[in-house]
C-alpha cells in the first residue's frame, strides 16, 4: 500500500493535470502508456469521438479516462455502443449517463461486465414488482452495484422491503443507504431484534442523525 505522502503527490498530480489538459492531450498522453491493442486497433480518437456524441464534454471525458485508461482500448462497435445503448434504453439519458461514467466512482468498472446479462435480469424484476423506471434510474445513479448482484439476491431484497412495509412504488423502496442505517441503529445500538423492527415498519421513516439519536 502507498504510503500517504505518495497518495497525496499522486492525486495532486492528477487533479493539476485534469485541471489544465484537453481530453485530447488526456487520451494521447494515455494511450502512449497503455500502448497498441491488438484485438482493436483504433484509433483512441474514436472512442473520443463517440463519447461525446452521447453528450461527455470535456470534463466528463478526461475524468473518465483518468479513472479508467481501459476504456481506450475498448472497441467503439463491439464494446462501447451495445453496453451505451443498453443503458441509455434503461433510462440513462441525458446528464444521467456521462454523470454515472466519469463521476461516479462505484461505476469504475461498468464497462467491463455483460450488462444485458449481468443488470437485466434485476430491471426486469424491479419493472416487475412495479418499481417505476424513475426509481430504478435513481437506484442505478447512486448505487450502481445494487442492481448487478444476482438475480436471487435481489429477489431476497425486495422480499424483505415488502416485509419493512416498503411499497415498489415509493421512493423508500429503492433508497437503500437511509434504511441501513436505521436499521443499523437500532440492532447495534438500541440492541431491538429484527422482528421487532420489521413488526413497525414505520422506524425507518425516522432520520437517525436527525431524530433518533438526539433522544
Amino acid at each position: 500500500m502507498a504510503h500517504a505522502p505518495l497518495r497525496n503527490l499522486l492525486y495532486f498530480i492528477s487533479k493539476r493535470f485534469l485541471a489544465t489538459s484537453s481530453p485530447s492531450e488526456v487520451t494521447l498522453s494515455t494511450s502512449k502508456k497503455l500502448g497498441p491493442h491488438k484485438k482493436y486497433p483504433q484509433k483512441p480518437e474514436s472512442v473520443l469521438k463517440f463519447l461525446k456524441s452521447y453528450g461527455f464534454n470535456d470534463t466528463h471525458i478526461a475524468r473518465m479516462i483518468a479513472r479508467q485508461p481501459q476504456v481506450l482500448k475498448l472497441g467503439v462497435d463491439k464494446i462501447l455502443k451495445p453496453k451505451i445503448e443498453f443503458l441509455v434504453e434503461n433510462g440513462i439519458v441525458g446528464d444521467h449517463l456521462p454523470q454515472l461514467l466519469s463521476t461516479n466512482p462505484r461505476s469504475s468498472w461498468i464497462l467491463g461486465i455483460d450488462l444485458k446479462n449481468v443488470m437485466q435480469p434485476n430491471i426486469d424484476l424491479l419493472t416487475k414488482e412495479g418499481v417505476p423506471i424513475k426509481f430504478i434510474v435513481k437506484l442505478t445513479m447512486g448505487q450502481p452495484r445494487a442492481v448487478m448482484v444476482k438475480v436471487d439476491k435481489m429477489m431476497e431484497a425486495i422480499e424483505t422491503a415488502k416485509k419493512l412495509g416498503l411499497e415498489p412504488a415509493t421512493p423508500r423502496f429503492v433508497q437503500g443507504k437511509k434504511i441501513r442505517a436505521a436499521m443499523d441503529f437500532y440492532l447495534n445500538t438500541m440492541n431491538l431484534k429484527p422482528e421487532t423492527v420489521i413488526s413497525y415498519p414505520a422506524f425507518l421513516t425516522y432520520g437517525v442523525d436527525t431524530r433518533l439519536r438526539p433522544r
